[in-house]
């Protein structure tokens, strides 16, 4: 079957696009999504440690807080999920929830693992030199957290070694606007709307909105902003991504997709 002249051309400009998108870029930065979802148990010290070890220099976590006050990396707001423990983390002690076992609903290798703080993670970063990507998951479920999270960072001179990302776009606007020289990222799950946040450094949306739209990518760059996408975790969707320009992958295995970078 004879191929059309248009599509012909149009083929070839599509790859001289491609070619000319991807020079001089940076490198691609890989995200190890809950530390490192697929290596460990998620949100742990263990998934931490095993996404660096593997070589993600980038790391994501979850926060919550407990009744007493203290912010915890956990993903749900319940504990039922990854870990044996009961209940909602707001209504529960720092004491009891550091009793309970988040690793051996992953593997019998991980049994006692526990849930961390973020003041640990925060210090886990800082001593490799990492970054840490922290999601605010239901910052309404806990008023103040955001002055209490910017607080550590800040006794941590963490600044330029976090990135603050949230759904909840209003919660992320009036924290950026309280630390403008914070990195910070609006979550979507599908295409972006208004532009809600001024000055964000990062547009952060599911894998498939990038595809579904590649001029996203061009629209944020010409904005100053860069793209996160998440979660992939197959290498032939990180090479499409990054053949389009995608800044940033976040992934459960960083272990498959870091040898593409």
């Amino acid at each position: 079957m004879k191929i059309p002249r248009w599509l012909q051309w149009l083929v070839f400009g599509v790859v001289i696009y491609l070619v000319r998108l991807n020079q001089n870029r940076q490198p691609m930065i890989v995200v190890g999504h809950r530390g490192g979802a697929g290596l460990a148990p998620e949100n742990t010290m263990a998934s931490l440690r095993n996404g660096y070890a593997v070589g993600a220099r980038w790391l994501e976590v979850d926060v919550q807080r407990t009744i007493d006050g203290t912010i915890v990396v956990l993903h749900d707001n319940e504990l039922e999920r990854t870990s044996n423990g009961v209940g909602h983390v707001k209504d529960i002690a720092y004491a009891d929830l550091a009793k309970l076992d988040a690793g051996s609903w992953y593997g019998d290798e991980f049994a006692g693992e526990r849930i961390p703080t973020l003041t640990e993670a925060l210090d886990f970063i800082q001593e490799h030199e990492l970054t840490l990507v922290i999601e605010m998951k239901d910052p309404n479920l806990y008023p103040g957290i955001g002055e209490e999270m910017l607080r550590m960072i800040r006794d941590r001179h963490a600044e330029h070694n976090v990135v603050i990302i949230s759904f909840d776009l209003d919660w992320l606007r009036a924290f950026h606007e309280t630390a403008p020289d914070l990195r910070v990222g609006g979550l979507w799950t599908w295409m972006p709307t208004a532009d809600t946040i001024p000055n964000a450094q990062f547009v952060d949306v599911e894998w498939r909105a990038a595809l579904y739209d590649p001029t996203l990518v061009w629209r944020a760059h010409h904005s100053g902003r860069q793209v996160i996408v998440w979660t992939v975790n197959e290498p032939w969707i990180a090479r499409i991504l990054y053949l389009i320009g995608v800044d940033v992958i976040t992934t459960d295995r960083p272990d498959l997709i870091l040898p593409l970078v």
